[in-house]
């Protein structure tokens, strides 16, 4: 799933998990709001999340170790409250996690 820069706007569905041999989601520079839906870690075949750009709030969820397929993840300019969970380092595969830069608040 490939929507970049297409004026998505609202909440990530949670019913997103259902989609379990989805393999990439990049959705990024979108008007994407609220916080990243823990149901996005039932998405067993995702190898690259990619939600940069957009308006997501909340914590960055810790429910992401689940993806162990994950390679990529960017989640940079977005506005996050908490900081990034020491659980995300448990991710064996990953190669690429762009973060820079957060907004906290």
């Amino acid at each position: 799933m490939v929507i970049y820069s297409n004026n998505l706007i609202g909440r990530i569905p949670s019913s997103i998990g259902k989609l379990k041999q989805l393999r990439v989601i990049w959705v990024g520079l979108n008007a994407l709001s609220g916080p990243i839906q823990v149901e996005i870690s039932e998405c067993e075949s995702l190898e690259i999340l990619g939600l940069a750009q957009n308006q997501l709030e909340g914590s960055i969820p810790r429910e992401l170790q689940k993806l162990q397929n994950h390679t990529n993840i960017v989640l940079w300019q977005n506005t996050f409250s908490k900081n990034i969970p020491p659980e995300i380092g448990n991710i064996s595969s990953l190669e690429l996690l762009a973060l820079h830069p957060l907004i906290y608040i």
